[in-house]
Protein backbone atom coordinates (compact mmCIF):
# COMPACT_ATOMS: atom_id res chain seq x y z
CA UNK A 1 0.00 0.00 0.00
CA UNK A 2 3.30 2.67 0.34
CA UNK A 3 4.20 1.42 -2.59
CA UNK A 4 0.75 2.79 -4.23
CA UNK A 5 1.04 6.04 -2.38
CA UNK A 6 4.63 6.47 -3.11
CA UNK A 7 4.53 5.96 -7.26
CA UNK A 8 0.56 8.30 -6.94
CA UNK A 9 2.81 10.87 -5.36
CA UNK A 10 5.99 10.84 -7.95
CA UNK A 11 3.32 10.58 -10.69
CA UNK A 12 1.42 13.58 -9.45
CA UNK A 13 5.33 15.21 -8.76
CA UNK A 14 5.76 14.37 -12.90
CA UNK A 15 2.80 15.69 -14.17
CA UNK A 16 3.57 19.06 -12.39
CA UNK A 17 6.48 19.36 -13.39
CA UNK A 18 5.44 18.78 -17.34
CA UNK A 19 2.80 21.46 -16.70
CA UNK A 20 5.42 23.78 -15.40
CA UNK A 21 7.61 23.26 -18.37
CA UNK A 22 5.09 23.95 -20.99
CA UNK A 23 3.94 27.02 -19.43
CA UNK A 24 8.01 28.55 -19.04
CA UNK A 25 7.92 27.31 -22.75
CA UNK A 26 5.20 29.71 -23.95
CA UNK A 27 6.60 33.24 -23.35
CA UNK A 28 2.32 34.89 -22.95
CA UNK A 29 2.83 32.53 -19.74
CA UNK A 30 5.70 33.64 -19.14
CA UNK A 31 5.05 37.53 -19.19
CA UNK A 32 1.86 36.67 -17.26
CA UNK A 33 3.62 35.08 -14.65
CA UNK A 34 6.00 37.95 -14.02
CA UNK A 35 3.49 40.61 -14.42
CA UNK A 36 1.30 38.40 -11.22
CA UNK A 37 4.61 38.46 -9.50
CA UNK A 38 4.79 42.32 -9.83
CA UNK A 39 1.16 42.89 -9.04
CA UNK A 40 1.87 40.50 -5.55
CA UNK A 41 5.09 42.63 -4.59
CA UNK A 42 3.01 45.76 -5.47
CA UNK A 43 0.17 44.50 -2.81
CA UNK A 44 2.75 43.34 -0.33
CA UNK A 45 4.37 46.26 0.08
CA UNK A 46 0.93 48.38 0.41
CA UNK A 47 -0.16 45.38 3.10
CA UNK A 48 3.25 45.97 4.64
CA UNK A 49 2.50 50.36 4.67
CA UNK A 50 -0.81 49.12 5.71
CA UNK A 51 -0.09 46.82 8.64
CA UNK A 52 2.99 49.13 10.07
CA UNK A 53 -0.27 52.15 10.11
CA UNK A 54 -2.20 49.69 12.12
CA UNK A 55 0.04 49.02 14.15
CA UNK A 56 1.58 52.53 15.37
CA UNK A 57 -2.15 53.32 15.53
CA UNK A 58 -2.61 50.17 18.32
CA UNK A 59 0.61 51.45 19.88
CA UNK A 60 -0.85 55.15 20.39
CA UNK A 61 -3.86 53.81 21.54
CA UNK A 62 -2.42 51.65 23.79
CA UNK A 63 -0.56 54.89 25.64
CA UNK A 64 -3.42 56.71 25.77
CA UNK A 65 -5.10 53.66 27.47
CA UNK A 66 -2.37 53.22 29.82
CA UNK A 67 -2.28 57.90 30.55
CA UNK A 68 -6.62 56.84 30.95
CA UNK A 69 -5.75 54.20 33.52
CA UNK A 70 -3.06 56.48 35.38
CA UNK A 71 -5.40 59.54 35.57
CA UNK A 72 -8.31 56.94 36.87
CA UNK A 73 -6.57 55.84 39.64
CA UNK A 74 -5.16 59.43 40.32
CA UNK A 75 -9.02 60.42 40.54
CA UNK A 76 -10.06 57.66 42.66
CA UNK A 77 -6.96 58.66 45.13
CA UNK A 78 -8.69 61.74 45.10
CA UNK A 79 -12.09 60.79 45.63
CA UNK A 80 -10.85 58.82 48.81
CA UNK A 81 -9.01 61.73 50.24
CA UNK A 82 -12.15 63.96 49.53
CA UNK A 83 -14.23 61.16 51.72
CA UNK A 84 -11.43 61.03 54.24
CA UNK A 85 -11.42 65.39 54.28
CA UNK A 86 -15.44 64.88 54.64
CA UNK A 87 -14.95 62.74 57.40
CA UNK A 88 -12.57 64.70 59.34
CA UNK A 89 -14.78 67.88 58.46
CA UNK A 90 -17.60 66.15 60.21
CA UNK A 91 -15.67 65.65 63.23
CA UNK A 92 -14.25 68.95 63.24
CA UNK A 93 -17.95 70.26 63.51
CA UNK A 94 -18.89 67.66 65.99
CA UNK A 95 -15.98 68.96 68.48
CA UNK A 96 -16.98 72.59 67.59
CA UNK A 97 -20.71 71.69 68.70
CA UNK A 98 -19.28 69.95 71.92
CA UNK A 99 -17.31 73.26 72.42
CA UNK A 100 -20.08 75.48 71.87
CA UNK A 101 -22.03 73.45 74.67
CA UNK A 102 -19.02 73.25 77.04
CA UNK A 103 -18.90 77.34 76.78
CA UNK A 104 -22.79 77.48 77.09
CA UNK A 105 -22.45 75.51 80.36
CA UNK A 106 -19.65 77.11 81.46
CA UNK A 107 -21.88 80.79 81.27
Amino acid sequence: MGDFATNSNIEELASFADDLVAILKDPTDVHNLNQCLEHFKTLQSSCDDDFNSVQSSVEDYEKKIKACREKTEEAKANTVADDEMEILEKELEEEVGKGHLLMEEIR
